[in-house]
């Protein structure tokens, strides 16, 4: 009886999912398939679509990019695929990365994007369009060679702390993994040159924001890999949508934290102005 359960599950399952699959390939234009046709692909069909949705499932975030560079390496530095209907490209040619990161047109996110929209909001990385390069102009001034001078100082502070680390876990002649480590760092400087406030995280403080930070970018790679999670109502009732929501809340909350303390920071150095110029006036 339990074999026969299983069996109608797993049957009704793969029902669903080829209904998915073939609601994905009939919303498809002509000429986007006109297109896609002009491209190197890999095997496409039903079942190899079906084959390669399962094998990207089955990946952990750490994988997912192995995966990508022997994809590139079997079929050539740029190629085209399929999962359950989805298009995607790979591109692994400077010279074709370079026309389309140049590109003022192709601005516009894939709808994998969308999953990151709880956590950054319709921000410079998700937005397109007007928005985007309303965003973007407001940000040039921000990379002003001037204005990253006056962080040199930081820069500077938070680099020596990691070469500190990494030249004492050297002597050990133990092999290091560096990205742990340089992760911190970044994380480090840019919370003190943005944000304006110290994480302190390569000294181990501030444990709780970055396990969310990995928590929320782990879960994001997940549910991008995992098709059955791109429904937003069936990734909240899985423990993977339970754990996202909890760390970003933590985020979330640690932002706010931040905003408020700048802006009662702002208003109290106002509120000095106005009661010295009152009282200079006297």
């Amino acid at each position: 009886m339990t074999i026969f359960l299983l069996l109608s599950l797993f049957l009704i399952f793969m029902i669903l999912i080829l209904i998915f699959s073939t609601c994905f390939y009939a919303r498809k234009s002509k000429e986007h398939n006109r297109m896609c046709a002009k491209l190197p692909s890999m095997p496409q069909g039903y079942l190899t679509d079906l084959k390669l949705s399962y094998k990207l499932s089955t990946l952990k975030p750490k994988d997912v990019l192995p995966f990508i560079d022997g994809i590139l390496k079997q079929y050539g530095s740029l190629v085209h695929f399929q999962v359950l209907g989805n298009s995607y490209v790979l591109l692994n040619d400077p010279d074709d990365i370079k026309v389309l990161l140049s590109s003022p047109q192709h601005i516009n996110k894939g709808p994998e994007y969308a999953f990151l929209k709880p956590w950054l909001n319709k921000g410079l990385l998700t937005s397109g369009n007007q928005k985007w390069h309303a965003r973007r102009k407001l940000l040039t001034y921000t990379f002003h060679f001037k204005i990253l001078e006056t962080y040199i100082p930081t820069f500077n502070k938070h680099a020596q702390f990691l070469a500190k680390k990494l030249e004492n876990m050297a002597s050990n002649d133990q092999p290091v993994s560096v990205y742990n480590h340089m992760t911190l760092c970044a994380l480090d400087l840019v919370c003190d040159t943005i944000m304006g406030t110290e994480l302190r995280s390569q000294e181990g403080k501030s444990k709780e924001y970055v396990k969310a930070i990995d928590t929320v970018t782990d879960i994001t790679i997940n549910r991008v890999c995992k098709f059955w999670l791109w429904n937003k109502s069936i990734f909240n009732l899985s423990q993977n949508g339970k754990d996202f929501n909890k760390s970003l809340k933590i985020l979330h909350t640690f932002t706010e934290n931040v905003i408020k303390n700048k802006r009662a920071q702002h208003e109290s150095v106002d509120c000095l102005e106005t009661e010295e110029l009152g009282f200079g006036n006297l």
